[in-house]
């Protein structure tokens, strides 16, 4: 998580334009859309105004929810899978089509994870 201080310029609902000053870290974060952007778009949930100085956080998505999707998801499917064609199919078969599903389940986890971890979360966090 990064953290900067920067000046309200403007407000558009539950949404505020905040003018940073980043020391040179912009190209790095990737949350401005280029490197010479000095302001962002962050939620507003604390009621800053116009001219007051706050500090902002600049966060990946849900970090835990993209770990579960990735390492603890494919193995519940897995050994619900396993469970449930236990009596049904041998234990070769069994054992082969676990290990093709984990890898099926782990590679959509992983995808999904991408996907969500691309997003970046700017909000105010105090007004200071």
């Amino acid at each position: 998580m990064l953290k900067y201080s920067g000046i309200v310029e403007s407000i558009s609902g539950n949404e505020a334009i905040v003018r940073i000053d980043c020391g040179g870290n912009c190209e790095h974060c990737g949350a401005c859309s280029n490197a010479n952007a000095k302001t962002l778009t962050a939620k507003n949930n604390i009621g800053a105004l116009v001219n007051n100085k706050v500090e902002i956080s600049i966060t990946n998505f849900n970090q835990k929810l993209i770990s579960v999707l990735c390492y603890v998801l494919p193995i519940i499917l897995t050994l619900i899978l396993a469970l449930s064609l236990m009596n049904v199919v041998s234990t070769l078969i069994l054992s082969i089509l676990s290990l093709i599903c984990f890898i099926i389940f782990t590679c959509c986890g992983i995808i999904i994870a991408n996907k969500l971890s691309n997003k970046i979360v700017i909000k105010i966090d105090n007004i200071l």
